[in-house]
């Protein structure tokens, strides 16, 4: 048991339940009021944005290797989102979001990213990235260290980690997102040698997603970023990529 100015509260930790935009994850059932302040001190030390008004947050830049298409990438004001959607031009395009390099969330204090997003039906030769990665890079499968969720070619989601030596590529998830739809993604590198990744929507439990699988990053000791992108590798069809809400706290 802990005290709190004379009040006696629970040391019962939060199970993985609910996502919630302003403290990450709460059972209403069974949070304590310690569970709920070391929350939202760990926001406080992180970083979040629901992208409200017509501006987005400085420490957003965009990236896109667009030539002859333009694509749109803008908050929407009075919605609460930022959509990403590509130009109707036959060419490869990549254009996302990161906080312009600045590696701002060292990999040892644990990471943990949260975001709500939904996307219109990813198919043949696009695709969407979603996550926490080092310095950007068009190519996106060569950014040299990354735990990510990826939609490619289709909706069936996907994760992946590389930390330069350890290197998981497109492990399955088992959830199939539905076009139009929210879904919320969390990423928890509190041990960076056991990554996780977990699904869910509002007001339901998380979901722990590839289980089976180890994802260790614990050869990176550098920084790491949220971003999020769209691709194509041809064609004129125009993805969309929509972002309700970005969190990254740090769990260590």
């Amino acid at each position: 048991m802990a005290d709190a100015g004379g009040v006696t509260l629970s040391d019962t930790q939060v199970g993985d339940k609910a996502p919630c935009p302003l403290i990450g994850n709460v059972d209403r059932s069974h949070t304590t009021l310690k569970d709920v302040l070391d929350m939202m001190q760990r926001q406080a030390d992180g970083f979040y944005d629901d992208f409200h008004g017509k501006d987005i947050k400085d420490e957003w830049a965009i990236n896109d290797t667009s030539s002859a298409g333009t694509p749109t990438h803008v908050p929407v004001d009075g919605s609460h989102v930022i959509f990403i959607t590509l130009a109707a031009d036959d060419e490869a395009e990549v254009c996302g979001y990161d906080f312009n390099d600045v590696l701002e969330f060292d990999i040892d204090n644990g990471p943990i990213m949260i975001a709500k997003i939904k996307t219109t039906a990813i198919t043949t030769n696009e695709g969407v990235v979603v996550g926490l990665g080092a310095a950007w890079n068009d190519t996106l499968d060569s950014n040299v260290a990354h735990a990510w969720f990826r939609l490619v070619a289709s909706m069936a989601l996907v994760v992946e980690t590389d930390d330069g030596t350890n290197d998981n590529d497109d492990v399955a998830t088992g959830v199939t997102m539905v076009a139009a739809t929210y879904t919320w993604l969390k990423i928890d590198i509190t041990d960076s040698s056991d990554v996780r990744f977990y699904t869910g929507s509002d007001g339901l439990a998380w979901t722990r997603v590839a289980a089976s699988t180890t994802f260790d990053m614990s050869n990176y000791t550098d920084g790491l970023q949220p971003m999020f992108a769209v691709v194509k590798a041809s064609g004129i069809t125009q993805p969309t990529l929509t972002v309700d809400k970005i969190q990254v706290t740090e769990g260590n």
